[in-house]
């Protein structure tokens, strides 16, 4: 969620008004980093602080999962009676809560169907034909009676939200169909509110890529439950979980169901989040698990990760968060290299010739280059370097090659491409001369000898033998 600055605000400043309408009312605040790369994170983390970790916590994902995947995250990990999942573009106003509040239905949605007609004025024709599409798939394998499906404001009760979400499969664009579709399915009462909306510019949706992928979505949730429904009667158990009776799929024991619900609970999150990245994760010599921050021991991943999201961890981050902020203007930046960028008008490439070169006695090969610089000043000296392949940015690298560079003010670099062999720099093998006169430069290098294996002596018998001779007979004697 990109728009972290904006959606905690308006929802905090909501929040705070019915705790002074109400003194028993309380609430909380879940923003869920769905692997983002810009600052949800840091940004939210100032909101803990300013407003409390009690109220505003921050789920953070290692990697992108989602909408679907980082809105389940969010909403099993919530602790209240009243459970709202909202986008955090700000499309929709918080103000409207109190709409959605007043329904007693278990599933109250926000609808945005009240204002199709002035939307479709301003969409273009193929937008307007793709949403009537999705909406023909939606009624025709799915959900029926909800006209807006998709809008990004939703309450449900914390019974409806553990039953749905632990349930749920998509974790993309059409996960809020599938939603619909299991409480439909389980009979939970569902509202439709109207909502006012806002388009907000920086949407990630690609039109026809994103209808094709719902779509798909669309049919492998009808696919999906359908086969499930022919294993059983109409209160089909949608999680699949223990004590279910064969072949009915009610269940039989909540209390195995709750088991089996944490337990999912904990393997989506130990798939979700990398707890080897975490700063303040650490497995001590006894196979027990510490938490660096907070200085507190835990027998398993699933207790350190519901630790993560206690208010003791929320506030130890929001003081570290706050700490650093403090302290990181007083501290001094560390100084920068100076880079003189020199400012010279190119003039073109200069002109060269390579000669192959090889020793008659040891066939040591070796390349002699001469590259003229009639323009150049005289305070000026040629400078070259060896580049590997993997340094370049021009071609695809191939460790078979490697490039020499010439360079000299004002004219262009060059670069030859050499096989990567390893150069012989010993004393009369690799040398450079600059010609002030003739304005030219010489460069001449050897490629290293490779060492060849010796061979095996053959025996009396012709086999290969590693002995070494025998000495020979001594000279002289009687």
């Amino acid at each position: 969620m990109n728009q972290a600055s904006s959606s905690p605000s308006s929802s905090l400043h909501t929040k705070k008004r019915n705790a002074k309408r109400d003194p028993n009312f309380t609430y909380e605040v879940i923003i869920v980093d769905d692997g983002s790369r810009d600052r949800t994170t840091s940004v939210g983390l100032q909101y803990s602080l300013k407003y409390g970790t009690e109220n505003v916590r921050v789920l953070t994902l290692a990697k992108n999962r989602g909408k679907g995947g980082a809105v389940r995250m969010g909403m099993l990990s919530a602790r209240g009676k009243r459970l709202l999942f909202a986008d955090a573009d700000g499309a929709t106003k918080f103000s409207d809560l109190d709409k959605l509040e007043d329904s007693t239905n278990v599933v109250v949605v926000g609808s945005r169907a009240h204002l199709e007609k002035d939307s479709i004025a301003e969409r273009s024709i193929f937008r307007t034909l793709l949403m009537y599409g999705f909406h023909f798939l939606v009624w025709l394998f799915t959900v029926r009676g909800v006209a807006d499906t998709q809008c990004g404001f939703k309450l449900f009760s914390r019974e409806a939200a553990t039953h749905l979400f632990t349930s749920l499969h998509v974790e993309r664009w059409a996960f809020d169909v599938e939603i619909l579709y299991i409480a439909q399915a389980l009979k939970f009462p569902i509202a439709e509110v109207a909502v006012r909306w806002t388009e907000i510019e920086g949407s990630k949706v690609v039109p026809v890529w994103t209808w094709i992928e719902m779509g798909r979505d669309l049919f492998l949730i009808w696919l999906r439950y359908k086969i499930g429904e022919s294993k059983g009667d109409d209160e089909m158990d949608f999680q699949h979980r223990p004590g279910g009776k064969t072949g009915s799929g009610g269940v039989a024991s909540w209390s195995e169901s709750n088991r089996d619900r944490r337990e999912r609970l904990r393997q989506l999150a130990l798939e979700t989040i990398d707890l080897q990245k975490d700063p303040y994760f650490m497995k001590n010599h006894l196979g027990s698990y510490e938490c660096k921050l907070c200085l507190t021991l835990h027998n398993n991943e699933g207790s350190y990760l519901a630790h993560t999201q206690g208010k003791k961890h929320q506030a130890n981050l929001a003081r570290r968060a706050a700490k650093e902020a403090k302290d990181s203007p007083i501290q001094p930046a560390p100084a920068k290299p100076r880079v003189d960028i020199k400012k010279f008008v190119k003039i073109g490439r200069p002109g060269y010739r390579v000669t192959k070169q090889r020793d008659g006695d040891t066939g040591q090969q070796s390349l002699l280059f001469q590259v003229d610089y009639p323009e150049v000043n005289d305070n000026v000296v040629p400078r070259h370097r060896f580049m590997s392949a993997y340094e370049q940015k021009v071609e695809p690298p191939d460790k078979k090659w490697q490039y020499l560079l010439f360079a000299a003010e004002p004219y262009e670099t060059i670069a030859f491409k050499v096989p990567s062999r390893e150069v012989d720099k010993s004393e009369g093998r690799f040398w450079t001369l600059w010609n002030r006169d003739s304005k030219q430069f010489f460069l001449q290098f050897s490629f290293k000898l490779e060492a060849k294996p010796k061979l095996p002596t053959l025996t009396s018998h012709g086999l290969p033998s590693l002995a070494p001779p025998p000495p020979p007979p001594p000279s002289g004697g009687n």
